[in-house]
């Protein structure tokens, strides 16, 4: 307990802005279609040819709008949403910070709670979410990203669901207070005053925030719940898939996987995980036979468990990568390798 306050007191003094993790940037893994959401829609042109981090004022906008999730976001975001989501009971009243009214969660903009945080969120409490437009803010909250957010919460959680436990309040004065008494009182302060890991998630490790750390607490939390089904938007494998790999080795998130069965070796299998995706679609334009299906809705129990795909492939006699009809046995660059013999 002791390592992770030290480590906390750490991360909190040093770490009070997103932190861009080049390897998983679209633009470094791929140059044919440059990526510039972060540089659109930072409010304070942080992101030019190199994060300005002197500029940002941790409204955390980028790490919900970037669509490989490669911007992991600030300690201090990261360590109050656990607060919040630890001391939620039966409901949760978030609103702007900038936002009068009182609130269990504030954030520095609506636009900034991701979707995953949102559902983690429903499927603990009711969320009441409090929209009434500020007085005199100067803040152009970015109305299309927050109702993306409400979007994929509800494929999540399901339209019934979603209704159930969300509501959008668009006047203040309509929101629940709390009366609490003494004990009650006592009991909030108690539980504020515990450290925020708790055991939310599963190890230390996870604990450091990074652009799936949303994805990984709402994961941590549906493998308590069994008997629950949950939608997600993901790529599909389809019968062209040759098992190339390209999109394995691309893939932003690490949720491509490809391995072959040992005990029968014309059978290759294409894995995906759903809780490492981030449905940036990088790996359907960079497909070079069409073996992704561009996203669909899919109805699944468990975020962990992986999605495969069999491919009927025999391995290349010389590098061992899968092959699909092929007369030698070698693939394409081993056979492109092999020196031409010449009959005279």
């Amino acid at each position: 307990m002791a390592l992770w306050q030290s480590y906390l007191t750490k991360k909190l003094i040093y770490e009070n802005h997103p932190a861009l993790e080049n390897e998983r940037c679209l633009n470094t893994l791929q140059t044919k279609h440059t990526c510039t959401i972060c540089k659109d829609i930072c409010p304070n042109h942080v992101f030019k040819e190199e994060p300005n981090w002197e500029l940002c004022n941790n409204c955390g906008i980028c790490t919900v709008a970037c669509p490989s999730r490669c911007i992991a976001p600030s300690s201090i975001t990261a360590s109050k949403f656990i607060e919040a989501y630890q001391n939620a009971e039966n409901t949760i009243v978030i609103s702007c910070i900038n936002h009068s009214a009182e609130a269990d969660y504030k954030v520095p903009c609506l636009s900034s709670l991701s979707w995953e945080a949102l559902s983690l969120l429903a499927l603990k409490c009711k969320v009441f979410l409090n929209t009434t437009p500020c007085i005199d803010c100067d803040k152009k909250c970015d109305l299309d990203l927050f109702k993306t957010t409400l979007t994929k919460t509800s494929i999540f959680l399901g339209n019934s669901e979603y209704n159930k436990q969300i509501e959008i309040i668009s006047d203040y004065r309509i929101l629940p207070t709390r009366q609490y008494s003494r004990r009650d009182a006592f009991s909030v302060f108690s539980a504020k005053s515990k450290t925020m890991a708790g055991n939310l998630l599963p190890d230390i490790k996870t604990l450091l925030p990074n652009g799936l750390f949303w994805m990984q607490l709402l994961t941590h939390h549906t493998k308590q719940k069994d008997d629950k089904t949950y939608h997600m938007q993901l790529p599909s494998f389809s019968e062209s898939c040759t098992a190339c790999g390209i999109c394995t080795k691309l893939c932003p998130g690490q949720a491509l996987h490809r391995l072959q069965y040992e005990e029968y070796e014309n059978q290759w299998f294409m894995a995906l995980i759903p809780w490492r995706c981030s449905n940036c679609g990088l790996c359907v334009r960079i497909c070079p036979s069409n073996g992704m299906q561009s996203s669909s809705i899919v109805e699944i129990s468990n975020l962990n468990k992986p999605l495969v795909h069999q491919v009927n492939a025999i391995s290349c006699i010389r590098c061992g990568e899968p092959i699909i009809n092929s007369t030698s046995g070698l693939c394409n660059k081993c056979t492109a390798e092999t020196p031409a013999t010449f009959i005279f």
